[in-house]
């Protein structure tokens, strides 16, 4: 899934810069919106990783549910003041004060924004050329730890 979301963010950013220009209002909106929604992205990995640490813990399956609830909330804060200060757009994340974080949310924003950062290397590490790209997902979606392929072969 996060490969459709690199491949559609990029792919979105060339056709805009080749209709409109590079220095076009239309192409610095997306680039903003891009950049606000890896900024939310990094948040959630943050949420995720102290999740992680109550949920690998001694602690019982009703334990470990009543420990995330302070969690979440404290992350609905954390919009206000942590997250809506550093986007182009807060107006586009304001709701996120309100919502009723939970696991399911959080998995699926996993699912469909981790990574890219790793697809983007790739991407640049064969010029920018689609093709190559292609080639190089196919390798790594054969091979029995596809992340750690795409990571040996950026590795130096």
């Amino acid at each position: 899934e996060s490969v459709a979301v690199f491949v559609a963010r990029t792919g979105a950013d060339q056709f805009l810069v080749d209709r409109y220009g590079a220095d076009s209002d239309i192409v610095r909106r997306a680039r903003e919106d891009d950049a606000d929604a890896e900024r939310f992205n990094g948040f959630l990995a943050g949420l995720r990783a102290e999740l992680e640490v109550v949920y690998a813990g001694d602690l019982s399956r009703e334990e470990k549910i009543e420990a995330r609830g302070p969690i979440f909330e404290a992350a609905r804060q954390r919009v206000t003041t942590d997250l809506l200060p550093l986007v182009h757009h807060p107006e586009e994340f304001e709701h996120y004060q309100e919502l009723a974080f939970n696991n399911a949310f959080l998995l699926v924003n996993a699912r469909y924004n981790t990574n890219l950062d790793i697809f983007r290397a790739v991407y640049e590490s064969v010029g920018q050329d689609w093709k190559a790209m292609m080639e190089v997902l196919r390798q790594a979606s054969v091979s029995a730890d596809p992340f750690g392929f795409l990571r040996q072969r950026l590795a130096p």
